[in-house]
C-alpha cells in the first residue's frame, strides 16, 4: 500500500478561481491469471475536493500507479457532491451503513477540529468541514469507508434551504396527512379493504412467515381480518400468500350527504285596517 499523497491541480469543477486538491488514500496491486501467466495491475482510490463544500471520490485501474491515479481523478470529478455546510460543521448527526462498514458523523462546536482518521478524515478535510466528529464501525476497508462517508454527506439536509423536489415531497406528505385526518368512511373510499383469512398452518414453515402472520393480526386458523388495501399490506400478503385466502372488497362509496331543505317561511299577512265608513254630508 502506498502512503497517501496530496496534489493540487487546476479546478475544472465550480469556479475558475479555486483549486481542487487531490489525495490518494489507498492503492493495491491486483493480478489476473491468464493463459500466459499473471497480469499485474494497480488500483488507486482518489479523493478530491475544493475545501468549499465540493468533494468526490473515484477508483482507477491501470498498469502503473500514476495512470490509475489519473483515471481515479477523472471518475471523482464526475461524481462530486456538495456538502450542505452549517458554518464550519454539518447540520445534523447522521449514521450510514454500506456493506459491512458503519459510519457515524456528528457536528461539533467551533474549534474542535476534525476528529476522524483514515479515508474519512481525507474526505472531510477536502470537503471543507473543519469541526466534526467521525467514527467508523465494522469493516475498516477504505473503499467501504469512502463510500459510506460520501453517502452520509449526500444525505445531509439543511432545513433552512429547500432542495429541488422538496415541494413535491411536502405536497405528498400534506395529502397523506389530510387523508389520515378524515373520518373512517372517507379513508375506506380512498384505499379499499382486503378480507384476509388464514387457511394453512405454519408448522414446518420458516420463522419469518410466522412473524408475518402475527403482524397481519391473525391469531388462529380460519381467522379473518379486514385490513386496508395499502402497499405495505400487499407486500406482507405476497410473502405468505400460499397460507392465506385474500378477497378484495369493493371500495365503499362516500355516503351522500342529505340535503336538508330549509322550511319555507311564508311571509306573514299584514293586517289590513278596516276601511272607514264614508260619512255622507
Amino acid at each position: 500500500m502506498v502512503s497517501p499523497q496530496t496534489r493540487t491541480r487546476p479546478n475544472t469543477y465550480g469556479d475558475e478561481g479555486s483549486n481542487i486538491t487531490e489525495r490518494v488514500v489507498y492503492t493495491r496491486r491486483i493480478a489476473k491469471v491468464v493463459k500466459g501467466g499473471r497480469r499485474l495491475r494497480f488500483n488507486a482510490l482518489v479523493v478530491i475536493g475544493d475545501g468549499e463544500g465540493n468533494v468526490g471520490a473515484g477508483m482507477g485501474k491501470a498498469i502503473a500507479i500514476p495512470d490509475a491515479v489519473r483515471k481515479g481523478n477523472a471518475v471523482a470529478r464526475r461524481e462530486m457532491i456538495t456538502i450542505p455546510l452549517k458554518g464550519s460543521s454539518i447540520p445534523h448527526e447522521i449514521t450510514v451503513k454500506v456493506g459491512a462498514s458503519i459510519v457515524i458523523i456528528k457536528p461539533a462546536p467551533v474549534g474542535t477540529g476534525i476528529i476522524a482518521a483514515g479515508a474519512m478524515r481525507a474526505i472531510l478535510e477536502l470537503g471543507g468541514v473543519r469541526d466534526v466528529v467521525g467514527k467508523s464501525l465494522g469493516s475498516r476497508n477504505p473503499i467501504n469507508i469512502v463510500a459510506a462517508t460520501l453517502e452520509a454527506l449526500r444525505q445531509l439536509r439543511d432545513h433552512n434551504k429547500r432542495l429541488p423536489g422538496d415541494s413535491e415531497i411536502a405536497a405528498q406528505l400534506t395529502a397523506q396527512s389530510q387523508i389520515q385526518n378524515k373520518p373512517n368512511h372517507y379513508r375506506i373510499s380512498v384505499m379499499g379493504q382486503l378480507k384476509i383469512t388464514w387457511t394453512k398452518s405454519c408448522i414446518g414453515r420458516p420463522k419469518g412467515q410466522r412473524r408475518v402472520i402475527d403482524s397481519l393480526g391473525l391469531k388462529r386458523l380460519n381467522h379473518t381480518v379486514l385490513l386496508g388495501d395499502t402497499p405495505t399490506i400487499r407486500g406482507m400478503v405476497n410473502k405468505v400468500q400460499h397460507l392465506l385466502q385474500v378477497e378484495e372488497i369493493e371500495e365503499a362509496k362516500k355516503p351522500a350527504r342529505r340535503r336538508t331543505r330549509k322550511a319555507s317561511v311564508e311571509p306573514a299577512e299584514t293586517p289590513v285596517a278596516p276601511a272607514e265608513a264614508e260619512v255622507n254630508p
